[in-house]
């Protein structure tokens, strides 16, 4: 069990009267219900000594099932905990798996308070508390009325001593403030139809197309056709392959082999045929290429960033550069083939669309979706107020053997699940295991170098992945919560994974700007987390 990581404070619980305000309970009852009016309909109840039976019988089942969920409900309650600091609340969850979710008072937007009847029976309340946090509510569920109002307090008086030390730097600041030079749009990187053609070959996803597909081509030997329903049939040849559609379920394909069919004639009309789809999907990514990102243009106008793009409806994003939380470049092995990558950025609110696209033309949250490896440090360094550096000796590496053995364990467990679905097919087949476990090898170790992060003057960057590379950018003053999480494995290792939440509202933005830096040494890990926290408790955040 991982020693605990936050020295100061008391750890509280909630109060244990939130077990009645689970749903979890109402199954119980209402299962002993089901059963005793099946009993009374199946059966003869005109003895009264049978009614009684019933709901005896009736009343044991209900207690049988209370039981599981009784002990689940304490668990779970043993299992959340949480601090008061002076200027900071801390949530742990997890019992074997320790999870520390940090929360500044700082970057709290509201804080409700909700009595129901059973808190009122109990005299708690329920704490609701408002970030712009995606990732989870943060919720008190049943505490007591003074721990409600010391958290009142806390938060009262350290909103007090902030305000006194805003007017106190204001004060000392308006000397200083004098009138601003009126500004031209720079432009910053503009996509002609050469570039858009590029990012239609960087885009296409017509291998991923071609296994889902593959999923689909499911002969009858393997007994899984069968499985998924016979409900209708349809029989065509094509070529020198007899197939039939059917469907139930989910529709799979049977093919067949004509008799007399030459092998290498059947194995050139395959590969004619996936050629055919590649080279169509191919065509299909280069024209919604070009119908989304046509002369897409980005341009920095002051403090707005100002995006443009659209062959048939031109979209346009106005996006203050102070609403920026997060920033993403994204690299794969075919945009390196073309020299390019793409950077993406989450934002704290969608901005506006001037003009309001239709589906295929939405410019999402793509900073620039496709620039030249060359350029991409100076847009970086224009629209992020960081001081980026991403030069390879400023990096600090996490420790590679440890973080290889880690990881291989995850890559063996998937070697394992596909060596079960291999020997289902064929005994034969297994001597494919030999060149997994040799991937898994050579994976983990890729992987295990690629882990790189540094902490900057203003800013914490995370780099990652051998194949799809991924540098994540947060600046302090973004951050909203800090979280470090321990499970069995890293215990044994002494690892924790630190993640750090900043705020991010969209459906294409949840999960996706949150940075993650796994495998780090616990104490490090910690040393990192009161760096974050502290840092990001010093600046101020402009929404």
């Amino acid at each position: 069990m991982p020693q605990n990581r936050i020295e100061s404070g008391q750890w509280r619980r909630l109060h244990l009267s939130h077990l009645f305000h689970s749903k979890l309970l109402l199954f119980p009852p209402v299962m002993s219900v089901g059963v005793a009016v099946g009993i009374f309909i199946e059966g003869s109840v005109d003895e009264i000594t049978k009614v009684l039976v019933v709901v005896v019988l009736s009343t044991l089942y209900g207690l049988f099932l209370f039981v599981p969920i009784l002990v689940y409900l304490l668990l779970r309650h043993r299992a959340f905990r949480f601090q008061f600091h002076d200027d900071r609340l801390v949530i742990r969850t997890g019992l074997f798996e320790l999870n520390d979710r940090i929360i500044l008072y700082e970057r709290l937007h509201g804080l409700d308070t909700t009595k129901s009847v059973l808190h009122r029976m109990f005299g708690t309340v329920r704490i609701s508390l408002q970030t712009r946090s995606t990732s989870e509510e943060l919720v008190l569920r049943s505490v007591d009325m003074s721990v409600a109002g010391e958290l009142g307090q806390l938060l009262s008086d350290y909103q007090e001593n902030r305000s006194h030390s805003i007017v106190s730097a204001m004060d000392r600041e308006d000397e200083d403030i004098g009138p601003k030079d009126s500004m031209q749009p720079e432009p910053l990187h503009s996509i002609s139809i050469l570039e858009c053609c590029k990012l239609g070959f960087v885009r296409n996803r017509a291998a991923l197309i071609l296994s889902a597909v593959a999923t689909f081509l499911v002969s009858r030997f393997s007994h899984l056709g069968s499985l998924l329903g016979d409900a209708f049939a349809v029989q065509f040849h094509v070529g020198p392959l007899d197939m039939t559609v059917s469907g139930g379920w989910i529709p799979w394909i049977e093919i067949t082999v004509l008799e007399g069919v030459d092998a290498w004639e059947l194995a050139l009309f395959l590969a004619a045929v996936a050629s055919v789809f590649v080279v169509f999907l191919a065509i299909v990514s280069l024209a919604l290429a070009i119908f989304q990102f046509f002369k897409f243009r980005l341009d920095l106008d002051d403090s707005i960033l100002r995006s443009e793009s659209g062959l048939l409806v031109r979209a346009v994003q106005n996006t203050p550069l102070h609403r920026i939380q997060a920033i993403r470049i994204l690299s794969t092995i075919r945009s390196r083939l073309v020299d390019r990558e793409s950077i993406w950025c989450g934002t704290s609110a969608m901005p506006a669309v001037e003009v309001q696209p239709d589906l295929l033309n939405v410019l999402s949250n793509w900073l620039v979706p496709l620039v030249p490896i060359s350029k991409t440090r100076e847009i970086i360094r224009r629209v992020l107020p960081a001081n980026v550096d991403f030069e390879q000796e400023n990096w600090e590496a996490i420790d590679v053997a440890r973080v290889w053995k880690r990881r291989l364990n995850l890559h063996l467990i998937y070697v394992l699940v596909i060596t079960v679905g291999i020997a289902w097919i064929s005994w034969w087949l297994l001597i494919i295991t030999v060149g997994l476990v040799g991937w898994a090898v050579w994976m983990s170790k890729l992987y295990s170098k690629s882990l790189l992060y540094q902490l900057l003057d203003n800013a914490i960057m995370f780099r990652k992945g051998w194949w799809s590379r991924s540098w994540t950018i947060v600046p302090f003053d973004k951050i909203q919560a800090v979280t470090v999480t321990q499970n069995l494995f890293d215990s044994r290792l002494n690892m924790a994974r630190l993640g750090v939440d900043v705020a991010v509202t969209g459906p294409q933005n949840i999960g996706r700007c949150l940075l993650r830096i796994p495998y780090l040494e616990l104490d490090r890990c910690a040393e990192i987390r009161d760096i974050l926290i502290r840092e990001s408790s010093l600046r101020e955040n402009e929404w």
